[in-house]
């Protein structure tokens, strides 16, 4: 299979924030696009590669900044079992692990000449490792997923380290399938927790929380090409002070596959 997906994320910023030369930040506009290519090795483990593609920017009430460049090279393995088919109905469960490597860019500059926090960079400086799993089950035209993940980095040539990320997520699905053509309408809640980073080996108390979101969206695939997109709905935020906070965004993905099997 060979994809991309597109995804829009926009941070609003507190009335208060301003850069060391006064100018008042309004918000943060992430667009990233990532190359997937992924290929069977067996009938149960398949090898998927992650390009990433940011193009990152910081409004401010006067001027706005941009930052593009390449992310970070990912890699993973996913292991497919099956643990019950009957027609239509279905329980599968996955696990893959993932290694990204330092590839991206993570040393720019505002209009101020400091430097942009990490998350207005395209890439980390460092190596993470995550462990992911999730549990799909069918019934007739009913679907429910579950799925959770946890994910670690190592510091970069800045001493800088960013916390520790965990996800948890319940989603339940309908599929409408005719002819070459399946529809998934589907409603879920994600919930995500983010660890506090550290600056020299010192814990940073400006970063790190948590946030709930309801999602909502439609999956449909026709032959070989699939198109998902998705609106997401904050409902709960225990973010530090000074982070900024997430607003409703939306999420749009296109999938070609190489075979239609």
């Amino acid at each position: 299979m060979i994809g991309v997906y597109n995804s829009y994320t926009q941070f609003k910023h507190p009335a208060t924030s301003l850069n060391k030369d006064g100018d008042f930040l309004i918000y943060d506009r992430l667009v990233t696009s990532t190359f997937v290519y992924r290929s069977a090795i067996n009938d149960k483990i398949q090898a998927l590669f992650e390009l990433p593609i940011h193009a990152n920017s910081r409004v401010y009430h006067a001027f706005n900044e941009h930052v593009l460049g390449v992310g970070d090279i990912a890699g993973r393995l996913i292991y497919n079992r099956t643990l019950y088919k009957k027609g239509a109905n279905i329980s599968i469960v996955r696990i893959n692990p993932r290694v990204s490597m330092p590839t991206g860019t993570y040393m720019n500059r505002g209009n101020d000449k400091l430097m942009l926090p990490i998350g207005m960079q395209p890439g980390t400086g460092s190596w993470s490792f995550s462990l992911n799993m999730d549990f799909t089950m069918r019934f007739n035209n009913i679907g429910l997923n579950v799925i959770s993940s946890l994910q670690g980095f190592t510091k970069n040539e800045l001493d800088y380290q960013l916390g520790n990320r965990s996800v948890l997520g319940l989603t339940a699905s309908y599929y409408k399938e005719k002819n070459t053509t399946t529809t998934i309408p589907f409603l879920g809640v994600l919930h995500e927790g983010i660890g506090k980073d550290r600056k020299y080996g010192v814990i940073d108390d400006a970063t790190g929380g948590g946030r709930t979101a309801i999602s909502c969206g439609i999956s449909h695939y026709r032959k070989r090409v699939g198109v998902h997109s998705q609106i997401n709905l904050p409902v709960k935020q225990s973010m530090a002070v000074y982070q900024p906070k997430l607003n409703v965004n939306a999420t749009i993905s296109v999938m070609y596959f190489l075979s239609s099997q």
